[in-house]
């Protein structure tokens, strides 16, 4: 049967994620045809369509959330306890820490918030996770982040002023340096059996116009994955339970691989042995792959 070849839909989001790739079965080959050839080009352009805002709401969502998490590091830490030196460098009774854990609490994101001075030496860090319960940051307050990507981007002030395929409105912003999506080892020790995936969201912080330090936050990664698990039930309620969603990098690395149907579960999965972070579709030569990675969008139809 005929098949219409577009460009797969490239839709920005916070921290250079920048591509949404779909694949998945239409309609049965036996469907089509029954309706005749007439009406295939129309069936597959509804349905090409119909995928193609999906995308856009997948893509939105996950810019817009994210986006969102751009000035917390800058307002949080215009809290004037964060001023009171007395509580600077305290493993315990931290209060500093006290509203680091309200902070996380609150949003139900982060995994760490840290506070670090001029020189990368920790002044506090959170103590409890986003339900309240306690994690032993303690070994936290040994360690000096001064080659942390993020410290040394702060201390030469280079931010994250624009992502150059986010959404409009979204595209512009000042103050804050963005990792890209990573497994964070801080996470990963102090949270076991969680994947790490972490973005950072990070800037300096001021008090009466003097640099007293950087605050970090570390993002949980799920924030965007329950974007997409959530754009699967969609899918899967309009018919498609077969369908694949897969988030791409800025270079076309794979960040989400999520396909219920040939991974069994519709937990999210995370195969770091061979697909994210290692497989590069637009590398392999993946026409959709690279053209979403050039800026280009459309949709491919495939059966």
């Amino acid at each position: 049967m005929n098949s219409m070849m577009g460009k797969i839909t490239n839709l920005g989001i916070a921290a250079k994620l920048v591509t949404l790739f779909m694949i998945f079965g239409i309609v049965p080959m036996a469907a089509v045809g029954y309706l005749g050839s007439s009406a295939t080009g129309e069936m597959e352009s509804a349905a090409g369509l119909r995928v193609q805002a999906m995308a856009a709401t997948i893509a939105d969502k996950i810019d817009r959330n994210l986006f969102e998490r751009y000035g917390d590091p800058q307002s949080f830490g215009l809290n004037k306890i964060v001023g009171e030196r007395y509580h600077w460098y305290s493993k315990e009774s931290n209060a500093i820490a006290e509203a680091m854990n309200q902070y996380v609490a609150t949003s139900g994101i982060y995994y760490l918030t840290i506070l670090v001075d001029p020189v990368g030496d920790v002044m506090a860090v959170n103590s409890k996770d986003a339900k309240g319960n306690p994690i032993d940051t303690t070994a936290l307050y040994a360690k000096k982040y001064a080659e942390a990507p993020w410290f040394k981007a702060l201390q030469a002030k280079e931010f994250t002023t624009k992502q150059p395929f986010s959404t409009p409105g979204n595209d512009k912003a000042s103050g804050t340096f963005i990792e890209d999506v990573h497994v964070d080892e801080d996470v990963k020790a102090l949270y076991p059996g969680d994947s790490g995936l972490t973005m950072g969201f990070s800037a300096p912080v001021y008090v009466d116009g003097d640099l007293i330090g950087y605050w970090s936050n570390r993002v949980k990664f799920s924030l965007v994955e329950e974007i997409v698990q959530d754009a699967y039930q969609e899918l899967k309620s309009a018919g498609w339970p077969g369908s694949e969603i897969t988030l791409m990098g800025d270079k076309g690395q794979v960040i989400v691989d999520y396909d219920p149907s040939s991974q069994g579960t519709e937990g999210m999965t995370h195969d770091f042995d061979n697909v994210l972070f290692k497989l590069n579709l637009a590398e392999k030569g993946v026409g959709t792959a690279k053209a979403a990675v050039a800026g280009q969008t459309g949709y491919e139809m495939a059966l």
